[in-house]
């Protein structure tokens, strides 16, 4: 069986704080992300998914791309990165405008919560696996000129 890619975006802000996005029903908190549409490229999937979750649009030649993670055993993620002021991407202002049906047949937002979290909260706030991504994401940053 052929692993899926979702592809999503390491929106830091200048203090160098990752922007989080808590999942409708959900203990843990995520990065925005999710599937391409047929014919999307990873980049366009990426900057659609995070204006659908967090409603900040942002131009294609702002995402540095960081490349292909390793996830889960049936999901990698395609990840790419982009600075913006926290005044303009206040996470009070964010809003999602994708939805999904629950179990009880009601729409829900995708994402119901926004914050800013330094790095080294990032353990305590996502999935073990989420945040050994994105400690690899920013190592990966870092180490870049």
């Amino acid at each position: 069986m052929a692993k899926s890619v979702s592809c999503g975006v390491l929106l830091l802000n200048e203090h160098g704080q990752v922007l989080l996005a808590h999942a409708s029903g959900l203990r843990h908190w995520d990065i925005p992300k999710g599937l391409p549409d047929p014919g999307e490229s990873p980049r366009e999937a990426a900057l659609r998914e995070l204006r659908e979750e967090t409603g900040v649009a942002l131009h294609p030649e702002a995402l540095r791309e960081l490349g292909l993670f390793a996830y889960r055993p049936v999901k990698d993620l395609h990840l790419f990165t982009a600075q913006v002021d926290a005044s303009s991407a206040a996470a009070e202002h964010c809003r999602c405008t994708s939805f999904f049906t629950d179990r009880f047949g009601r729409q829900r937002p995708e994402v119901d919560a926004f914050r800013w979290a330094a790095p080294e909260a990032l353990p305590s706030l996502c999935t073990p696996r989420m945040a050994g991504v994105l400690a690899q994401a920013l190592a990966r940053l870092d180490a870049r000129p």
